[in-house]
């Protein structure tokens, strides 16, 4: 049930004893503890003489009766008090172990809470239509609050979630920022150098370990969504986590709602080309090329700027076909484990058979 707070609520007893206290009435100009209801708790205290106790305690509405659940403080070490014979006076109380309390005349709200393991610190339970939470600056109403809604979202810079997935998180700006100061983001800060920061998205869809890595689907364990909104319409491209017999990979995906999807995918650089761009393309940069086998797979690689292909035996062969310093076409193959090397010059080939037999199939022109 819930925990609730009456004012003025003050009755007697002349329970002896640790247990649970009988409500006698009462006293004038005070209620009952009924008003906070059957089964409901509270915070109460009982002062008797020099014995007194704070604690949390269930009123029970048909024994009429005040249980000590918990005791916060007390005349007797901080146990229940075992009280003597006479009136006691019990009542509810704002115990100073449960309140909020402001330093100095502007100072912050400090909030000391001592849970116990599988307890919360706060609960905020809301059972109406409004945000569960609202903080603000000096700005009220603030149009750039944080807020935790209804269900369950956390939305940062607005008033209310824009978008309709729940229990997500929705960061806004209005600012407007360079690529080293960002206007607003997600930050995971180290100062060590051997830390690593993570992002991770975890789906756990089974009792087993290993089950979803084993299966026999590409299954998506989450996405990474670049969404962009023009008024009327989005567009959207994901970096997909995926998880399948081999193991867990990274997938590149898009889905367009209205518009066409354009991009380019450029690894191990940044540069862009000279004159056009370009969309819809991969670009790939020198890095260190692949030697030795690789057990049914292929790898695409740039080397000198030209593109290369390695098979799963090894076999290296230029794809770009042009030498780099004729730029005539060749064709180029090696076979990395044992370093045979297979070199065709195809233009000058297909010249001299072009010539040898007077055809006229080889055509050199400038193109406008």
């Amino acid at each position: 049930m819930a925990l609730v707070l009456k004012d003025r609520v003050r009755e007697t007893t002349t329970t002896i004893g640790t247990g649970s206290v009988t409500l006698a009435g009462p006293v004038a100009g005070f209620q009952a503890f009924s008003t906070i209801g059957d089964g409901n708790t509270t915070y109460y205290t009982i002062t008797g003489g020099s014995f007194w106790e704070v604690g949390i305690g269930t009123y029970t509405a048909s024994t009429n009766s005040l249980s000590r659940d918990t005791i916060l403080a007390s005349s007797s070490s901080n146990e229940a008090v075992n009280f003597p014979s006479g009136s006691k006076d019990v009542f509810i109380t704002y115990p100073a172990g449960k309140a909020m309390s402001v330093d100095g005349v502007n100072g912050p709200v400090v909030v000391s809470v001592n849970s116990g393991a599988g307890t919360s610190a706060l609960t905020v339970t809301q059972t109406g239509l409004g945000n569960a939470l609202l903080v603000e600056d000096s700005t009220s109403p603030d149009a750039s609050p944080t807020v935790i809604d209804l269900v369950g979202n956390l939305v940062l810079g607005k008033t209310s979630r824009q978008g309709t997935l729940a229990n997500s998180i929705e960061v806004h700006t209005a600012s407007t920022k360079n690529s080293s100061q960002p206007a607003a983001g997600f930050y995971s800060w180290s100062s060590s150098t051997n830390t690593a920061q993570y992002l991770t998205f975890f789906k756990y869809p089974s009792n087993t370990i290993g089950t979803l890595a084993g299966n026999g689907t590409n299954e998506k364990l989450g996405f990474l969504t670049f969404l962009a909104y023009d008024g009327s319409s989005y567009t959207q491209g994901h970096v997909a986590g995926v998880a399948g017999p081999g193991g867990v990979g990274v997938a590149l995906e898009y889905s367009s709602i209205v518009n066409n999807f354009t991009s380019t995918v450029k690894i191990g650089g940044t540069a862009s080309r000279a004159t056009t761009e370009g969309t819809n393309q991969l670009v790939l940069f020198n890095g260190t090329a692949p030697v030795g086998t690789l057990a049914n797979g292929v790898a695409f690689y740039s080397s000198s700027g030209e593109a290369n292909v390695m098979d799963a035996a090894g076999n290296a062969t230029l794809l770009s076909p042009h030498d780099a310093e004729t730029n005539e076409w060749i064709f180029r193959s090696k076979h990395t484990p044992t370093g045979k090397v297979l070199k065709i010059n195809v233009e000058r080939l297909l010249r001299f058979v072009n010539d040898h037999f007077g055809l006229d199939e080889v055509k050199e022109f400038v193109e406008e």
